[in-house]
């Protein structure tokens, strides 16, 4: 059929993509059906994937003869079936949560957020993940000399005389190819299994690759300036969000960069409680100059002026994030 054919070109895309051309070919078997090592090779039989559901089989070939294997595509399966990033035996496993900051307007305040957050969470002694999807900036402004790279991951150590616990960095290039993204989904999937909380900082682009990381998620949290262009974006960000993610995860939305004192952000805050209702935290983050005198500075918020307003504000924030995370993977220690 027409269909039949469209997906045969898209997947023979794929496998050129991959670099594999000529030597592959794809093939369809009938779903909800189990195989054995007869079967496998005759060709007459679907790849059972991990979770128990039908998958993609492909069949190689390799100068006369044919050998079939299973190829393991779990990115293919889920732009496919739609199915999320994780299956039931990852989700066993992975008991912390996963946040995804995301926005359609730029400068809202989602790697400061992330970044203070990660700081406070790992003050109170949580294992905290860190991963930067959105741009070549990232998190480079707080690693150090006193920071350890292993590998693709980045371990940095609190501040001197503070009591917590290392964040782990993970930074993530959204213009690699498709393999690259895959392999940083497992990284990021990987380094989450050890971990109470990881942060996922977000493109405004909702592109391919973002949305494969907001299936990671458990909760999104969309942070919101009092201005005019936020609001633009809002029916956009609500429209993504029903269209390609509705069930899948939580989403919140934060007011950012909040002044009580001006009557503009307070029509604001009005306008969206009307509009959002409980998905609006109850919570607002106060507008802070030292925000950004901090990031010059190689730091956190949280560690560079820890009596401002701003930071109470992130505190209530972390006591909601606590909330999400499952009693039992929490660890004895004090707020640092």
């Amino acid at each position: 059929t027409m269909e039949d054919n469209i997906q045969a070109k898209d997947v023979a895309a794929l496998f050129d993509r991959a670099g594999l051309g000529a030597s592959a070919t794809y093939i369809e078997f009938p779903k909800n059906r189990h195989t054995n090592g007869k079967e496998a090779k005759s060709g007459k039989a679907p790849a059972q994937s991990a979770a128990g559901g039908a998958s993609a089989a492909f069949l190689f070939k390799a100068g006369k003869a044919d050998i079939s294997c299973e190829f393991p595509a779990p990115a293919l399966d889920r732009l496919l079936t739609g199915a999320p990033t994780h299956n039931k035996a990852e989700q066993a496993v992975h008991s912390g949560v996963t946040i995804a900051f995301f926005s359609l307007a730029g400068g809202g305040g989602k790697t400061t957020l992330a970044t203070s957050l990660g700081r406070i969470v790992s003050g109170q002694g949580r294992r905290v993940v860190l991963a930067n999807c959105a741009s070549s900036f990232g998190f480079q402004h707080l690693v150090g000399s006193d920071a350890h790279r292993i590998g693709p991951l980045t371990f940095l150590p609190p501040p001197a005389n503070v009591s917590a616990l290392p964040m782990t960095l993970i930074d993530v290039t959204e213009t690699g190819g498709g393999a690259d993204r895959e392999s940083a989904l497992k990284l990021i999937m990987d380094a989450g299994l050890h971990a109470h909380a990881t942060f996922l900082d977000l493109p405004v682009t909702p592109s391919a690759h973002t949305r494969e990381m907001l299936r990671m998620a458990d909760q999104v949290l969309i942070p919101l300036l009092p201005d005019l262009n936020s609001a633009a974006s809002l029916r956009s960000i609500e429209s993504l969000m029903e269209s390609e993610f509705a069930g899948r995860a939580d989403v919140h939305y934060i007011l950012n960069r909040y002044d009580p004192s001006r009557p503009l952000h307070c029509e604001m805050r009005d306008r969206l409680q009307s509009v959002l209702g409980g998905a609006l935290l109850p919570i607002y983050i106060r507008e802070e100059p030292l925000v950004q005198d901090a990031m010059r500075s190689g730091l956190t918020i949280v560690d560079y002026a820890p009596q401002s307003e701003v930071v109470t504000d992130l505190q209530d924030l972390s006591t909601w994030i606590e909330q999400l995370v499952p009693r039992s993977l929490y660890l004895k220690g004090k707020t640092a």
